[in-house]
C-alpha cells in the first residue's frame, strides 16, 4: 500500500455522493474480510481504485485502513510515512 493509494480510496469514499459505500466500509466485517468479499460494493470500490494496480492484499490493507480512519481509530495523515 502506497500513501497515494490510501489517499486515493480515502478521497473515493468520503467524497462520493453515495454514503452507502462509506459506511459499508465503516462497518464491514465480513468473515473472509475485504480480499475475498462478494459484496457488490467491494466491486464498486475495486473499479473506481483500479488504476491503482492493487492486489487482493493491498486493496484489503487499504480498506483496512480507510476502516480504521471512519472508526476515529487513527487519521489519514498517520499514515503519510509509508511510500
Amino acid at each position: 500500500m502506497t500513501y497515494q493509494s490510501l489517499c486515493n480510496a480515502y478521497s473515493f469514499l468520503t467524497n462520493n455522493n453515495n454514503t452507502q459505500l462509506y459506511d459499508f466500509v465503516k462497518n464491514f466485517n465480513e468473515e473472509y474480510g475485504f480480499a475475498w468479499s462478494v459484496s457488490p460494493e467491494i466491486q464498486i470500490i475495486s473499479d473506481a481504485l483500479d488504476d491503482d494496480g492493487h492486489s487482493g492484499s493491498s486493496f484489503a490493507v487499504v480498506m483496512r485502513a480507510c476502516q480504521s480512519i471512519f472508526n476515529g481509530n487513527s487519521v489519514l495523515s498517520d499514515y503519510n510515512k509509508i511510500n
